[in-house]
């Protein structure tokens, strides 16, 4: 909740849109948990689409 929070600062559309992604992270893999790596999966594409990412 940290990761993402920290990400959105708090804002619902962000954050609506972090934990979207993330479901959609898990679902294919059969996941019923949302786990760190999910967010930190999403978090890091995110950053890749800003082009903020290695």
């Amino acid at each position: 909740m940290q990761m993402i929070y920290a990400a959105s600062q708090g804002v619902p559309r962000p954050l609506n849109h972090i934990c979207n992604q993330a479901l959609h992270d898990a679902a294919p893999k059969g996941h019923d948990v949302i786990e760190e790596s999910h967010i930190g999966r999403v978090l890091a594409d995110m950053e890749r689409q800003r082009g903020t990412a290695g």
